[in-house]
């Protein structure tokens, strides 16, 4: 929210217009926070609308709130002193994934692992040198340096075998979506997981 937002809590989002994109994490958290409220999901207006387009619209009163995602979130704190009133926390898995097609998996298997577990050292260095970290995310992304921090600060970004836990919470996603009617039907998610992968990933 902008700073001089009257909007303090979830409660005061009813009749509230919020940018986001249609069935995107931000679209997910406000539903949800709405639902562990106890008010309606149609208790707000939603504009799906782009994050450059979200940003402007906040900025400019033509919506009351923006639900997005992680670096939008921190240059919207960090560069306009918007004020966040709720959170992933408790309301969502935090995860996303590397998705690749069977044919890529199958043709490539030893690439993709050693690709993946790469990753997962990355993601450890840069745990340990936040500082750095920030640097280098900030000049890939064109972001300010002080986002960048921020963004590292909040994601704490680490690498999880693929479980039947972490195939349960991308399945409540798809329930739950379903259930307000964002997509038509629920999808079973399991077979897009590929939990083969894990030892190598976790490979010293």
């Amino acid at each position: 929210m902008p700073s001089d937002s009257p909007i303090r809590s979830v409660a005061d989002l009813r009749g509230r217009t919020i940018a986001t994109l249609r069935g995107q994490t931000g679209h997910f958290l406000v539903l949800a926070a709405l639902e562990r409220e106890g008010l309606p999901h149609d208790a707000v207006r939603f504009a799906f609308i782009a994050p450059d387009a979200a940003k402007a619209a906040l900025a400019r009163g033509a919506v009351d709130g923006w639900a997005t995602w992680g670096p939008y979130i921190s240059l919207a704190k960090v560069q306009d002193g918007a004020r966040e009133i709720v959170n992933g926390r408790g309301l969502m898995s935090g995860q996303s994934y590397q998705m690749a097609a069977d044919t890529a998996i199958a043709a490539k298997r030893a690439a993709l692992a050693d690709f993946l577990r790469r990753v997962r050292l990355a993601r450890e260095w840069g745990l340990a040198h936040q500082e750095e970290q920030a640097r280098v995310w900030a000049e890939g992304t064109n972001f300010p340096l002080p986002v960048g921090r921020d963004v590292v600060a909040v994601a704490q970004t680490h690498t999880i075998a693929i479980d039947d836990e972490v195939i349960a919470a991308q399945q409540r996603v798809s329930d739950f979506f379903a259930a307000v009617r964002v997509i038509p039907r629920p999808h079973q998610v399991a077979p897009a997981f590929g939990p083969s992968f894990n030892a190598a990933v976790f490979a010293a």
